[in-house]
């Protein structure tokens, strides 16, 4: 039986308005970790990204702020690292309907448009970023140089509102949650629907009291995927499909 240890918390409020001018942290939508192991949070309510040291919890920076402006936030919802080159911060700025993309210290650098309510992001070890487009029913695949590389098309498949899309370890497959239909669906790096994946919690009979619903999905080492139960708020472990 796998434990696991707690060796930080982080504060998402600060101690007093003149050290946070965005005010405080009431709303962590998404959570990534840099390079630097600074921990990186997506504060959706408070429309901005906060750093967080990692060794002791405290807040070192944030960056955003409401507004519409490039380099300004409106409901962001993801974020994500380029650890394999950059160690840039790429943001979906959902509410101004386009991905943001910063320096490790919270510079702007640039944006990206042509999405509806862009949602979960993903960037693999080659610098390309997947983001799951939301209000157009698509993956998006940016290259590294955030030109359009790839479309995968959800309504195809009859994959509606995905929110969520996560790039396996293995860097040959794509994870795509869609919101309708409670379920996950697996992709080729190429853009190929190979599978459906529907996650019980007990065993494997379908069963509405045991059915996930999946809001978020993170790849393991292993072949497994990480899942945040909207129901029930939980992080479930499922090992590798057979």
């Amino acid at each position: 039986k796998a434990s696991i240890n707690r060796k930080t918390t982080v504060r998402t409020t600060s101690s007093t308005p003149a050290e946070d001018p965005f005010g405080h942290g009431q709303s962590p939508r998404a959570v990534a970790v840099s390079m630097s192991l600074n921990i990186v949070i997506c504060d959706s309510e408070n429309h901005c990204v906060r750093i967080y040291c990692q060794y002791t919890g405290f807040l070192k920076l944030t960056f955003g702020g409401r507004g519409v402006e490039e380099g300004r936030l409106w409901y962001p919802s993801a974020v994500a690292i380029d650890l394999g080159r950059t160690n840039n911060i790429i943001v979906s700025d959902s509410g101004n309907d386009r991905i943001q993309i910063f320096s490790s210290e919270g510079k702007f650098l640039r944006a990206l448009y042509g999405f509806n309510e862009p949602r979960g992001i993903s960037v693999n070890r080659a610098g390309y970023i997947f983001v799951a487009d939301r209000g157009n029913e698509r993956i998006v695949v940016l290259d590294c140089h955030g030109n359009p590389a790839n479309k995968i098309d959800c309504g195809r498949h009859k994959l509606h509102s995905p929110i969520d899309v996560q790039v396996s370890h293995s860097q040959e497959e794509i994870y795509v949650i869609n919101e309708k239909s409670r379920s996950i669906s697996v992709f080729s790096i190429e853009g190929e629907f190979q599978e459906k994946i529907c996650l019980y919690k007990r065993g494997d009979a379908p069963s509405s009291e045991c059915h996930v619903d999946p809001v978020c999905v993170a790849a393991t080492r292993d072949g497994g995927l990480a899942v945040v139960d909207g129901t029930t708020d939980e992080v479930l472990l499922f090992h590798e499909r057979r």
